[in-house]
C-alpha cells in the first residue's frame, strides 16, 4: 500500500476523491477497514492512519445516515475514499448514499444475478441505472455544479458481497454484470452456509474462495474480503484478494486498549488480541483469536538504570509487522486462526 497525503483536502468536494474505481482497474491492491462506531472522530482516525479506504456499515454498524454525514466529510478532509455498505438493496437507500457522496456502495447478501442486475442499476443515472435525478444536494455542490452529472455514471464503485450457496453458484455470472467492481467475500456468513461456520480452513470454504477468486479474474475484476486483523489480510492478498478490509474502528480500537491493558498487568500474551465475535467485523471476517506473536521489535532488556528516576523495565515484544509466511501453505494456515 503505498503512502498517502492525508494533510488536507486539495479540492473541496466528494467528487476530488473519485480515482477509486480507476485503481481497481489499474490492478491495485487497496487496504481499508469498515466503520462500525458511527462516528466522525473515529473516521478521521482510520483516514489518517492511510487506509485506501474506508466504508460506513449501515448494515451491522451503530450509526446511521445522519452520522454517515458527518463521517463523509471526515473522510473528504482527509481525502480518504469513503463507501458505505447499505442495510437492504432498496433503490432510495442507495441514492441517499450517493447524493451524501459516497465513493460506492456495498450490497450485502445478494443471491441471485437478478438481485445484482437490479441492485447495481440504483448506482447509476438512467438510461444505464435508475437513480433518481438531482443537482440540489451536496455533490452537486447544491446546485451550483449540475455539469458533474456528466460524468456521475462513471466513478461509483459498486461491490457485491459473496455470503451464501445460492450467490456462489451464480459468482461467475455476477462477475460479468456491468457495474460490478468488487465481488466481496463476507468470510462468517458464506462459511456458516457451507456448514462449517467459523472454519476458514474448511475444504469447502478455502473452495469456495477459489471459485470468487477465478470468477473475478475472469470478468476482470477484483476479488474482496474481510480480515481480522493484518495478518489474515497479508494471507489474503497472497490468494489474490485485491479489496482487503482489516476488521473495524471498533474492532481495531478494542484489540489496541486490551494489548495496553494487558501489557500494563504483565500478561505476555498480548497478541492475542480480544474476541471479536460480537462486532460487526466478524459477520464478514474471519476470527481474530490466536494471532502468533510478531517479532517487529526487539526486547530492550539491555536498557541500563538511570539515576535519579525509576528503573527501566524489559518492554515485551510488540506486534511491529505482520509475519510473513513462505509459500500458499502458509498463507492458508494463516486464515485458520
Amino acid at each position: 500500500m503505498s503512502a498517502r497525503d492525508t494533510s488536507g483536502p486539495e479540492e473541496s468536494g466528494p467528487l476530488a476523491m473519485n480515482g477509486l474505481r480507476d485503481r481497481l482497474a489499474a490492478g491495485d491492491t487497496l487496504f481499508g477497514t469498515f466503520l462500525g462506531l458511527g462516528s466522525a472522530l473515529a473516521t478521521e482516525a482510520c483516514a489518517v492512519a492511510g487506509f485506501d479506504w474506508l466504508l460506513v456499515d449501515l448494515e451491522h454498524g451503530g450509526g446511521d445516515e445522519r452520522a454517515l454525514l458527518h463521517q463523509q466529510l471526515a473522510g473528504e478532509a482527509r481525502r480518504i475514499p469513503v463507501l458505505a455498505r447499505v442495510e437492504s438493496a432498496e433503490r432510495i437507500r442507495t441514492g441517499r448514499l450517493l447524493d451524501a457522496g459516497v465513493a460506492g456502495v456495498m450490497f450485502p447478501r445478494l443471491d441471485s444475478v437478478g438481485d445484482v442486475r437490479a441492485a447495481v442499476r440504483h448506482l447509476r443515472y438512467p438510461p444505464e441505472g435508475d437513480r433518481g435525478v438531482a443537482t440540489y444536494n451536496r455533490v452537486y455542490d447544491f446546485g451550483l455544479r449540475p455539469d458533474r452529472l456528466d460524468t456521475a455514471n462513471d466513478g461509483v464503485v459498486g461491490i457485491v458481497q459473496i455470503e451464501s450457496r445460492s450467490a456462489l453458484t451464480a459468482t461467475a455470472e455476477i462477475a460479468t454484470v456491468p457495474g460490478v467492481d468488487v465481488l466481496f467475500v463476507g468470510p462468517r456468513d458464506l462459511s456458516t452456509d457451507l456448514g462449517c461456520p467459523g472454519r476458514f480452513d474448511a475444504p469447502e470454504f478455502l473452495a469456495a474462495l477459489d471459485q470468487v477468486l477465478a470468477a473475478a479474474k475472469d470478468a476482470g475484476i477484483a476479488a474482496g474480503i474481510l480480515a481480522g486483523d493484518q495478518l489474515q489480510a497479508l494471507a489474503y492478498t497472497a490468494l489474490g484478494f485485491r479489496f482487503v478490509g482489516v476488521g473495524s474502528d471498533a474492532s481495531l480500537l478494542a484489540r489496541a486498549a486490551s494489548d495496553a491493558v494487558r501489557h500494563l498487568r504483565g500478561d505476555p500474551e498480548t497478541s492475542d488480541g480480544p474476541k471479536t465475535s460480537d462486532g460487526p467485523e466478524t459477520n464478514d471476517g474471519p476470527k481474530t483469536n490466536d494471532v502468533p506473536k510478531t517479532s517487529g521489535v526487539p526486547k530492550t532488556s539491555g536498557v541500563p538504570k538511570t539515576s535519579g528516576g525509576p528503573e527501566t523495565i524489559d518492554v515485551p515484544e510488540t506486534s511491529g509487522g505482520p509475519e510473513t509466511r513462505g509459500g500458499p501453505e502458509g498463507n492458508r494456515t494463516a486464515l485458520a486462526r
